[in-house]
Parts: structure tokens; C-alpha cells; sequence
């Protein structure tokens, strides 16, 4: 069905391979193509779930297994609700005709607490900011030190413990006389 048989040797339409014409190297993936009526049909849901049976129920023949029996083409697809859908695929006569099994169970991941998500965020940033402020503090302490060493040995050199202050000057002056001789 992919193909004419002419003088007793297939003629293949165009992407598919001799002998039997069943490969299609240039086809696209069926496990890509077929992963909407894959979910329909098996699942109910996805984008074909209110027409699912006038466009799937005519190019795929399928049945829901516990294990496959079918080994031909196996696929494992993400379907629209984030899970996990495995089902392998037969090609059938014809060219977009398949048998299909479709793996009862489908892997659904969990989904991501968003209470651990916010506690983490909230978590983080108090964290974040405590560091910061211990920074700052450190880094205020250090330079106080600094400045407090230096005034300890500004204080070991100054004259100021020898009670004269070197800034102030008395207001009152004594004047000698040249000529007075004291008499």
C-alpha cells in the first residue's frame, strides 16, 4: 500500500524504501504525528478529545495493554498534561495506517510544592540579608578599630599631659623696658 508493484518489483512512493517500501526515511516521526490520537483515544484527553473518534478512530487500531506484544516501532511521548504516555506502534497496509498498544499506566511526575518553593525563597533572601548586614557591621567594626588605634597613638604623642595646651596663647603680654634698669 506504499508503493505500485510493476514486472513483479515494488515501485515505492516517494520517502519510502525498497525492498518492501515500508521504511520512510523522510517521513516525519510517527511517534511525534501519532501522540494526539495516541492520547485521545487511550486517555480521553488531550487536543483531539472532543473529535477524537472522526480523526483518530480511522488510521489507528488500538488496544490499552499491561505489556507490549508489539515490538516493532517503540515510542515514549509527553503528552499534554505533562505525563508520560508509552505505546509502540505496527505499520499497517497503507500509508498512515497503524496498529497501536498503548501502555494502560502512563508516568506522571509530581508535581513541584510551591510551599517548599516560597519557604526556600523567603528562606534565602532572610538569609542573604543577615549575611549582608554581619558584612557591613564587620566591615564598620574593622574601621572603627582602625580609627581608635590611631587616636590611642595620637594620644601617647600628644603634649597634652604635660597640661599646656599648644593651641592656646595667654591674653596678657609682659613688655621689658630696654632703659629701664630698675630703680
Amino acid at each position: 500500500g506504499r508503493g505500485k508493484c510493476k514486472c513483479n518489483r515494488c515501485e515505492c512512493n516517494e520517502g519510502y524504501q525498497h525492498p518492501r517500501c515500508k521504511t520512510c526515511l523522510g517521513c516525519p516521526d510517527p511517534c511525534q504525528t501519532k501522540l494526539n490520537c495516541i492520547e485521545c483515544l487511550g486517555f480521553n484527553s488531550g487536543p483531539f478529545k472532543k473529535n477524537c473518534s472522526v480523526v483518530c478512530s480511522s488510521n489507528i487500531h488500538y488496544n490499552m495493554v499491561d505489556q507490549f506484544t508489539i515490538q516493532n516501532k517503540k515510542c515514549q511521548q509527553k503528552d499534554s498534561e505533562g505525563c508520560w504516555i508509552k505505546f509502540n506502534l505496527d505499520q499497517l497496509i497503507g500509508e498512515d495506517n497503524y496498529q497501536a498498544e498503548i501502555l494502560k499506566q502512563r508516568d506522571c511526575p509530581e508535581p513541584p510544592s510551591v510551599t517548599a518553593i516560597i519557604a526556600g525563597s523567603l528562606a534565602a533572601v532572610a538569609l542573604i540579608g543577615i549575611l549582608l548586614l554581619m558584612l557591613i557591621k564587620l566591615i564598620i567594626y574593622m574601621k572603627d578599630l582602625k580609627e581608635f588605634k590611631k587616636f590611642e597613638n595620637e594620644k601617647k604623642k600628644s603634649k597634652w599631659a604635660e597640661a599646656d595646651n599648644p593651641l592656646f596663647h595667654k591674653a596678657t603680654t609682659t613688655v621689658t623696658n630696654p632703659t629701664f634698669t630698675g630703680e
